[in-house]
């Protein structure tokens, strides 16, 4: 486990640390120069705007770019502001240049960043952590992966951030010699050949209780290249299936207003059908090789006669053996006799109930809690 720390270095690079919230959830970034953040419909860039501007149509965004020795931020969005301070607040109009400043929460198209560190020339330095407890319940701590790349007969150790499980990973850029590389380690975004449109969500609770009884989300499947549209329910056991994805109900947001769906990729059945005719044809293949350990056990077998008629002595007993404890009680000539429990005395069971206390049995009988229809609990 580890976390970076940013430390001023004249031989270093600008660089930017942000803590970018949404609702519930949190992530920390490091930005430097010319990296980006893409987030669907919104990112943050470190650069120039002017070299992006004509790319971004349809996108909202927010630039961070050094100027004249001093950290900026330009939007399409107009961008709030608060001090955390002194709680003083501001805005930033739409498509205006404004001083970027750590301890300041900004807030632009429902996502909140804070500016941790602001370097202009800096290095980003990896320090271990104590895997204890906390520390590995942090979902912002990072795992860390040291490479060493060569090129061209120079080497270089480079350090690779990331999160581990279905977290993209942390791109790092670096030059050796006269090439520019980017690296990152993590899990590969793929972009689905189709959108899928959250409807609604629906979840149902146990009456009386805050507790999820089942929740679903309806969706709408959405293919401009195939020219489909069409709705779909996805729940427990109720996946949607469609072009080679499989998309499975996993989780909500907090705000019980979004939807965390699972999708795995479907290749199909013929890749099964290939694994089990390659796994027949081993199976046989193994029985004809007389280097297998069927082919060495028969060899062995060939040169004592004797060993192959106590094989099969063994497995003679072995079927008598199973077919006498398989249906236990049953021989030739009682196979078709059927065993007939016998008729229960009611006169006996009669005198028995009416041996029993009915003031002790209300006594105990309300005692026992036991749920309504309608969620509550109470006495029988």
């Amino acid at each position: 486990m580890f976390r970076t720390e940013i430390k001023e270095d004249p031989e270093g690079q600008p660089i930017i640390t942000l803590r970018a919230s949404a609702g519930m959830d949190s992530v920390d970034l490091t930005m430097k120069e010319g990296s980006i953040e893409d987030f669907g419909s919104f990112a943050f860039i470190f650069e120039n705007p002017e070299k992006f501007r004509k790319k971004l149509e349809g996108k909202d965004f927010v630039f961070f770019y050094l100027k004249d020795g001093k950290f900026y931020l330009l939007s399409n969005l107009p961008v709030m502001w608060m001090k955390m301070s002194d709680q003083s607040r501001g805005q930033i109009k739409a498509g205006n240049e404004y001083p970027l400043n750590e301890g300041i929460l900004y807030s632009a198209g429902g996502l909140n960043f804070v500016i941790k560190q602001a370097v202009s020339k800096g290095k980003e330095v990896v320090v271990p952590l104590p895997r204890d407890k906390k520390v590995l319940q942090n979902s912002t701590v990072l795992s860390a992966l040291f490479v060493e790349v060569e090129y061209d007969g120079e080497k270089k150790e480079v350090v690779l951030l990331g999160r581990g499980g279905s977290t993209p990973g942390i791109p790092t850029q670096f030059k050796l010699k006269d090439i520019e590389i980017k690296m990152e380690w993590g899990a590969k975004v793929i972009t689905l050949p189709f959108s899928l449109y959250l409807k609604d969500f629906v979840m149902r609770k146990y009456p009386g209780s805050n507790k999820p009884s089942s929740y679903e989300s309806h969706v709408i499947v959405k293919d401009p290249k195939n020219g489909k549209e069409f709705e779909y329910n996805i729940h427990m056991n109720h996946p949607l299936v469609y072009g080679g994805y499989k998309f499975f109900q996993s989780s909500y947001d907090p705000d019980e207003l979004g939807t965390v769906l699972s999708v795995n990729h479907d290749p199909g059945v013929i890749p099964t059908y290939i694994g089990y005719t390659l796994l027949t044809i081993g199976l046989f293949l193994n029985l004809l090789n007389p280097f297998s350990r069927f082919g060495r056990t028969l060899k062995m077998l060939n040169k004592n006669q004797n060993n192959i008629k106590s094989l099969l002595l063994v497995i003679l007993f072995s079927g008598l053996f199973y077919s006498a404890t398989a249906y236990p009680g049953m021989s030739e000539g009682n196979s078709q006799k059927q065993v007939v429990p016998p008729k229960p005395d009611m006169e006996e069971i009669l005198q028995t109930v009416k041996k029993i206390d009915t003031k002790t049995c209300r006594k105990v009988w309300n005692k026992v809690p036991v749920q309504s229809g309608d969620g509550r609990i109470k006495t029988v």
